[in-house]
């Protein structure tokens, strides 16, 4: 899977469909303050963040919510079975480069993708001051949901506490990712996650 840039033109769209998806390996003649640049996807997108275009992420478009506020009219769990899917893209795309076996890939991922480690970037995120107050509000809703509990926590893999920390990471990326995914790079840089040399 490729990143691409997907990069809103003219006015700020509101929906999907308004958006100029950019589906080539390099961006050309991509004009950005009069500047003609020819950049990578993720380079190109960084650049154009970094010149205004707040729009432009690697990640595709989410999905069309009509209007309605992720907190409002989503529970902190569905942003968190969102989010689990948006953490292990990161992580998979981490974990891509060196050219590997597919069972070296799926090892190195799992064990990045489980609750304890996903823990850890909560403790990581939690004890510092990188966060703004709305993400650390929306990191305790998270940890706060209620959810199915996967059964290794019945079995005493692991405490409460971990897994209740792992969907709190989940419900901010799921919650990032719907409302400024730029922020989501950042967060994600912050944790080693997202390299800023791609």
């Amino acid at each position: 899977m490729h990143a691409h840039c997907f990069s809103i033109t003219g006015k700020a769209a509101q929906f999907p469909h308004e958006l100029n998806f950019q589906y080539s390996q390099t961006l050309q003649n991509r004009i950005f303050n009069t500047q003609v640049v020819k950049l990578k996807p993720f380079r190109a997108c960084r650049y154009a963040a970094n010149n205004g275009d707040t729009a432009a992420s690697p990640l595709p478009p989410p999905p069309n919510l009509k209007g309605k506020a992720p907190r409002k009219f989503w529970n902190a769990a569905s942003l968190a079975f969102l989010g689990d899917s948006v953490w292990e893209l990161y992580i998979r795309r981490k974990n891509f480069y060196p050219p590997s076996r597919v069972s070296d890939y799926y090892a190195i991922v799992v064990s990045q993708v489980r609750a304890e480690a996903q823990s850890a970037a909560y403790k990581t995120l939690d004890s510092g001051d990188f966060l703004t107050s709305e993400e650390r509000d929306v990191l305790r809703w998270g940890r706060n949901a209620t959810g199915t509990s996967p059964k290794r926590l019945s079995q005493g893999g692991m405490t409460k506490q971990i897994y209740r920390e792992a969907t709190a990471i989940e419900c901010l990326a799921g919650y990032l990712y719907l409302t400024d995914a730029l922020r989501l790079h950042e967060v994600m840089a912050h944790l080693g996650i997202e390299s800023t040399e791609n």
